[in-house]
Order: structure tokens, then C-alpha cells, then sequence
């Protein structure tokens, strides 16, 4: 991180268009049209509601990413109504299930994959935060007739879509394969589905004339597959919902065999809660609710193999009719089909749910907990693994001193081995919203951070807080702190920070311009080294104090030749293969973390040629290049905060030094300014 919009607080996403997503109105916002393009082949057109939407997206598009495909498989984890999703390194979303809002940031090339967006990110997304918008998805097929909807439940390859696509050219309406979302609204049962192509295996493409002369194009799950478009998804009719009648629940056999008989809800029920994901407890219970209207719907065991399923979809089609023609003329279904009315469900118990799957790792016990102490607030800690909070007394180690005080936000980190994390050198990338931030940590760990809760939320692989991460004292918990320090009343300016007793001298400019190497020499000549990348200004009453950074001193390699000590004292590391050295600036500073009160601050321009000029700014300009200097854009919510911070500090001198290369010169002059 350095000063600037890392959080991308101030991008535009200009624009806005309404859909119907699953039976919701959802608004996306975004600065890309071929996003809108993406959506408006995955979802229905909605007017613009006159209340608020059931869901929110804000996708913006980074034209300086040049990331392309292929795109590996997507990693997706969560805690509690925060979830996060890696596309690729820089390419995520993040779902905030309470808000029922998605955030994401996009390189250009997967914005324009549409077909990428319809079978996969769209269909994913839904799944997430369909709990939270009160829908239920099934790992099912749903094909709809002149008036019936037909739901297809089995495990794995049990021939759901195979099925779902011989009943299309039979006449059906393909709604949704694979996944099926159902809602009761107003008291109906409606199945809804997306706009994506059906896709069939290599063996079961043998049944079709179509596949016959083809070879896959397609791969999923690392296993070719063929997609198939049906016609009807040409038009916007595909899209709506239906009623399901029946429920089908398919299972092979290795014989040749042919039957279809009633099948008691109840057991089939519990294959239905295998698939759902684990959810809170109120969207779980409406949840279960739609799943009992829709067992209440008669249930078919089809037993079947090695038939075609031509002669398969026959059956069932002759089924439905006969089942059509029983409910207008209320005979018994038994004496026609041996196909019956299911018994009446009992509606669901307690533990009911109990045996869902946590897929997304979002109810992921954190049983770990430590009270730290940072800049004299406290933030609650807490983990599922002890090690991660030994690294964080630690890494916090100098202010675990005074008296505790309640905590003002709380951090929940889960750690997990992850072998296709191989390198803690990954590049970072953060998006934002009002109230919502958070940074992919290359693509398989995140830190995200709720405003509104005074909550933050992290996925890390192992990697970041073992071995070698633990020895260079860098585990991303500096970046955690940094999203967390205006919650807590803190402005984060990016600078450095040298101080004698209870004063500093603060020291800023721009990227080489010598802040660390200055603030190094200047603690050589008997100062404290009390930052060298973030400056925390903190305001009690009249008073303005600043807090020096708890993070290693960063040094660029040259940097090493001008102070060739620091090559036994400094640790070499890499970040998107640009090298660079940590330094442990502890042996410099006081054993207890204190404030300093700044008595001036200096703008270091490394432009200089012969003496250097030290010139006072006046105020306006003073404040205005403190203004810039913050470490990113900070959400409007602290604007007053940061305003009188900034101003507090403008009221002292605020000089620009011009000087040549040589470090010593600001090292000597800012030892001038404290003593």
C-alpha cells in the first residue's frame, strides 16, 4: 500500500441497469459494457423499482489489469455474511450476505469473457447469496411444460442433464440445469433458473446424433464436456419461472432396468440437504420451508439403466400426461401409472439443516481469542488456530502495555494449508464500497474489513503466518491494521516518523524520495525510529499526537550498497518479483510503543541539485500536500476526522527540503528540526 486510492474509493461506476435475478430485483452499477452485455444474456430486464433492490452489484473493470485465460478454478471462502471469491490473482468478489450487496474488481479480459460470466461467475454468485435473498438452490434440473415443472434430483452423474435435454427436444422448455432456484412467494412454489448452456459428458453425447462426429470443446472439472444452447435461450421466455409438479429422483443401475414408483418425501429429503449450503439460521429456516412445499409436490423414483434416454423421457412424458388427466377427473393414479400422491411431510425440526454442508467455510469456529493492544485502543482477536495469535502479540509486541479498555472492533483470521499456495510474494488488489473494503491477497487469501460491524474477516493460507513469513515478521496482519485504523479514530498518512523524547519530526514525499533511509541515518544520530511508511495520527481534545508504524522498515536493494550493514541485518523478500529487504527497526526504538507530538513535518524532494533549500509551505499549500499523502482514500464517514487531524498538523511548520541524492543531508536537517 502507499498514498493514494489503493482501496479504489473514488472509481466510477457510472453504469446502472435493473434484472430480474431468480424472481429478484437486482441493480448492477459498473463502469463496463460488456459486464452489462454478460448480464443481460444471464438475467431478465427489470424496471427501476420504486423501493430498494433485493440485491446490489457494483463490478468495476481495471483497464490497467492484463491478466487473461485461461481462468483457473475459482476459490471461494467465507465467515459469517462476509464471502469472499478469487477469480484469479486479481480478478475477485465480495458478498456481504447481510447487505445483500456484491463488490468486485475485474481486468478487462474477463469482463469481456461473457460465456465465462453465464456458466460460472453469475451462477456462482447466485448460489452465495441466494440464502441471504430467500431463495434455496438445488443440485437439480428443471424442464417445464405446457403446465407442468418437472424438478431432476440425483447425485453425480445419475443423468440429470442428459435427461433434461432429451425432454427439450421432446418439447419441454429448458428452465435450469445443474442448478435450480426455488422460492415461495405469495404462497406458490416457483422455480427459477439461469441463462446457461446444458452441458453432457462424453458418454452420454453417444445418445445424441448431434455429438456423434464431434470431439468436447468444452472443459469442467478437469473432464471434457460438450455445451449444448438450447434455441429457446435465444429468447427472454427461458428466463421465467415455473411451478413445479412433480419431483423425479433419479438413480442408475448397472442392469438393464426401467421403473418409476413413488418415493416418500422423507427420503428424499435428506439428499436435498446434502447439496444446500449451510446457512444462518433465519435464511435456513425459510429455506426449509420451500423445501417442504416442494416435497408436498408428489416425488418419482426413476430406477433406470442402460435405456435410452429417449425411451426414459418417453415414460416420464407419458407419466405427466396421466397424471395431468388424474388431477382433472380425480381418479386414482395408482390404478394408471402405480404412480401416487406422496404422503403428507412433516414440516421440519430443529435439527433440521444440521447435516448441510459448509462449503464456503463461513460458520468456521475461530475458539481462539486474545484482547490486543494497539495505539492505546484494543481489538479483539480472534482465530482458529493459537499460532496466528502468538504472531500477533508478536508483531504488535510494543504495545502490549497500560490499562485495557473494551474492544473497538474485532478481527476473525482462519488459517488453512493450502498447497497450491506456494509463495507469500503474490500481488495484492482491494476493492471498496460505502461501509465495505477488502484485499484478494493474490487468489486464495483475503482480508475484508465491515465498517458498519467494526468487524474484520481473513482467509489465509498457512504460508502467510509459518515458516519463513513468521521469521520476516510480514504476515498481512499491517494491511488488516491499516483498513481497521480510522474505525479506531486514527488518520493513516503514508510517511515517516522520527522522534526524541515525546516530540517528532514528521517526514513525508514520494516514492524514492528517501523518507526510510533519512529516518534510518537521522535514528543513527541518536533519534528514535519511530516509522518509516505510516504515520497515525491521533486527536484527544486539542491535542494532536502521532503513532509511529509496528511494521519492518522497507528498504530497496541500492539502498543496500549505500548501508551495506543492513545485508546482516535485513531480510530479502519479493513482491510481484520486485526484490526488496525487511528491517527490524525494534533495536532503535523504546521497549513500549508511545505517541510523540509533532513539532513539524518536512516533504523530502530528491530533485535537488547542489545545496539543498529547505523552504517553509505556506498553510495553504501545507494542507493540501498532507491532504495527499493519505495512505488511501478513507470512506466519507471519516472525512471530519481526517480534516481536523490534517489541519491540527498544518498548524505546525511544514517544510520541503530539495536536496541531491545523498540521504545524510535530510537525515542531518531533520536532526536539526527535533534538537
Amino acid at each position: 500500500m502507499g498514498s493514494g486510492d489503493f482501496l479504489r474509493t473514488r472509481v466510477g461506476t457510472p453504469l446502472r441497469e435493473y434484472y430480474t435475478v431468480a424472481g429478484t430485483v437486482c441493480r448492477l452499477t459498473t463502469n463496463s459494457q460488456r459486464l452489462l452485455e454478460a448480464a443481460r444474456g444471464s438475467f431478465l430486464p427489470s424496471k427501476r423499482p420504486s423501493g430498494p433492490v433485493d440485491l446490489s452489484l457494483r463490478f468495476w473493470v481495471d483497464d490497467d489489469d492484463g491478466m487473461h485465460p485461461p481462468w483457473p478454478k475459482p476459490y471461494a471462502r467465507g465467515l459469517d455474511e462476509l464471502v469472499f471469491v478469487g477469480l484469479d490473482s486479481r480478478s475477485s468478489m465480495l458478498a456481504d450476505l447481510r447487505r445483500r450487496r456484491v463488490i468486485g474488481r475485474f481486468s478487462p479480459s474477463l469482463a469481456a469473457d461473457t460465456r465465462y460470466w453465464r456458466t460460472v461467475i453469475f451462477p456462482m454468485m447466485v448460489s452465495i447469496v441466494s440464502g441471504s435473498i430467500g431463495l434455496v438452490e438445488l443440485h437439480a434440473s428443471c424442464v417445464a411444460g405446457a403446465q407442468q415443472g418437472l424438478v431432476l434430483i440425483g447425485p453425480s452423474r445419475s443423468g440429470k442433464s442428459t435427461l433434461a435435454m432429451t425432454l427439450v427436444k421432446a418439447g419441454f422448455r429448458l428452465l435450469s440445469d445443474d442448478r435450480v432456484f426455488l422460492s415461495v412467494k405469495n404462497g406458490q412454489l416457483l422455480a427459477f433458473g439461469l441463462s446457461r448452456p446444458l452441458k453432457i459428458r462424453r458418454e452420454a453425447a453417444l445418445w445424441f446424433e448431434q455429438f456423434r462426429d464431434q470431439e468436447p470443446t468444452d472443459c469442467q472439472g478437469g473432464e471434457s464436456v460438450y455445451y449444448w444452447e438450447p434455441t429457446q435461450h435465444a429468447t427472454q421466455q427461458a428466463l421465467l419461472p415455473c411451478e413445479p409438479q412433480v419431483v423425479v429422483f433419479l438413480e442408475r443401475r448397472e442392469a438393464a432396468s426401467l421403473r418409476v414408483a413413488p418415493m416418500d418425501p422423507a427420503d428424499i429429503k435428506g439428499s436435498i440437504e446434502e447439496d444446500v449450503m449451510a446457512e444462518a439460521p433465519r435464511a435456513m429456516e425459510t429455506q426449509q420451508r420451500t423445501i417442504d412445499a416442494l416435497l408436498a409436490r408428489p416425488c418419482w423414483r426413476l430406477q433406470y439403466g442402460g435405456v435410452p434416454p429417449q425411451v426414459v423421457a418417453e415414460r416420464i412424458v407419458f407419466l405427466l400426461a396421466e397424471f395431468e388427466r388424474s388431477r382433472s377427473v380425480a381418479i386414482d393414479m395408482r390404478t394408471v401409472t402405480k404412480c401416487c400422491e406422496p404422503p403428507s411431510i412433516e414440516p421440519h425440526s430443529d435439527g433440521a439443516g444440521k447435516n448441510r454442508r459448509d462449503l464456503l467455510h463461513r460458520f468456521t469456529e475461530t475458539p481462539h481469542a486474545v484482547e490486543l493492544r494497539l495505539m492505546q485502543r484494543t481489538i479483539r482477536l480472534e482465530a482458529n488456530e493459537k499460532s496466528t495469535l502468538d504472531l500477533a502479540f508478536k508483531f504488535f509486541a510494543r504495545h502490549q502495555h497500560g490499562n485495557s479498555t473494551a474492544p473497538e472492533f474485532r478481527w476473525r483470521i482462519v488459517t488453512e494449508s493450502d498447497p497450491r499456495v506456494q509463495s507469500t510474494a503474490v500481488p495484492l488488489s482491494a476493492f471498496s464500497d460505502r461501509g465495505l473494503r477488502y484485499v484478494n491477497i493474490g487468489q486464495r487469501s483475503f482480508l475484508a474489513v465491515d465498517l458498519d460491524r467494526c468487524e474484520g474477516v481473513s482467509f489465509l493460507a498457512e504460508s502467510f503466518v509459518e515458516g519463513e513469513a513468521r521469521l520476516k515478521h510480514r504476515p498481512p496482519l499491517d494491511i488488516l491494521f491499516c483498513m481497521t485504523a480510522a474505525s479506531l479514530g486514527l488518520t493513516a498518512l503514508s510517511g515517516g516518523c522520527v522522534g526524541s523524547g515525546d516530540k517528532g519530526v514528521m517526514v513525508f514525499g514520494p516514492p524514492n524520495s528517501g523518507k526510510t533511509t533519512a529516518s534510518y541515518l537521522a535514528s543513527k544520530l541518536g533519534l528514535e525510529f519511530q516509522a518509516d511508511q505510516v504515520v497515525f495520527l491521533d486527536v484527544r481534545g486539542d491535542v494532536l499526537r502521532a503513532w509511529g508504524d509496528p511494521f519492518p522498515a522497507v528498504f530497496r536493494p541500492e539502498t543496500l550498497d549505500f548501508l551495506p550493514e543492513l545485508r546482516e541485518s535485513a531480510r530479502r523478500s519479493t513482491y510481484e518479483d520486485l526484490p526488496f529487504y525487511y528491517y527490524d527497526k525494534a533495536e532503535m526504538q523504546s521497549q513500549w510503543a508511545n505517541p510523540v507530538i509533532p513539532v513539524c513535518s518536512v516533504f523530502l524532494d530528491r530533485t535537488g541539485k547542489g545545496e539543498p533549500e529547505l523552504q517553509e509551505m505556506s498553510k495553504e499549500d501545507a494542507a493540501s500536500h498532507l491532504q495527499n499523502s493519505m495512505l488511501f482514500e478513507e470512506d466519507p464517514r471519516f472525512q471530519s476526522q481526517i480534516l481536523k487531524a490534517v489541519t491540527m498538523l498544518a498548524v505546525n511548520p511544514v517544510y520541503q527540503l530539495r536536496y541531491d541524492s545523498d540521504p545524510k543531508i535530510a537525515a542531518t536537517c531533520i536532526e536539526k528540526m527535533l534538537l
